[in-house]
């Protein structure tokens, strides 16, 4: 630690304590100040994840789960985007964490048909947001992870379309890398 040495007259003070002039002696008085003046203090807790994404992206099979943030059905034409977000952290070729729990993801509904009983819906990884940049699951012809979920009518009225809610986790898993760039 270092140290700031302050020196005081004590003849000064000596006219307001009655003590008399000739008595006084200088004095030092040592104050410690810390080394890491204007450092915030560590604490215990562990870093916030990263949201850097690894340049070279994510490898075929990484599994990407999402929460879906609106609803969908298959009964219902719908032409757009559902928006999700992950659910856990993403790790990405070289270990670390390339998407965060909780990033913006895009969830395409690409198809959805219905043949006698069974309905059927595929879904389409669009694109995730991390650290505000966007970085897409497709090329534009094809999705790096698509899921089809089906619902068989035969079951009951219950059972008439593929139904997804405000919640519902999908868990994709990429048939091809994904580079960020």
């Amino acid at each position: 630690m270092r140290s700031v040495s302050l020196i005081l007259l004590l003849a000064a003070a000596a006219q307001f304590s009655g003590c008399d002039k000739r008595d006084a002696q200088p004095a030092s008085i040592s104050l410690a100040v810390p080394p890491n003046l204007g450092v915030p203090p560590k604490t215990d807790s562990p870093p916030e994840p990263t949201a850097s994404p690894d340049p070279f992206g994510l490898p075929t099979g990484t599994l990407v789960p999402v929460k879906l943030l609106s609803v969908v059905d298959s009964s219902y034409p719908y032409s757009g985007f559902l928006p999700a977000v992950t659910v856990e952290n993403i790790k990405g070729t070289d270990g670390r964490i390339a998407i965060p729990a909780g990033s913006p993801v895009i969830v395409e509904p690409r198809t959805s048909n219905k043949v006698g009983a069974i309905s059927e819906m595929t879904l389409g990884l669009y694109e995730v947001t991390v650290a505000k940049h966007q970085y897409p699951f497709t090329d534009g012809l094809t999705d790096a992870a698509s899921m089809s979920c089906t619902e068989d009518g035969g079951k009951g009225p219950a059972h008439s379309s593929v139904h997804l809610q405000y919640g519902t986790r999908l868990d994709f898993k990429l048939d091809r890398p994904v580079k960020f760039k």
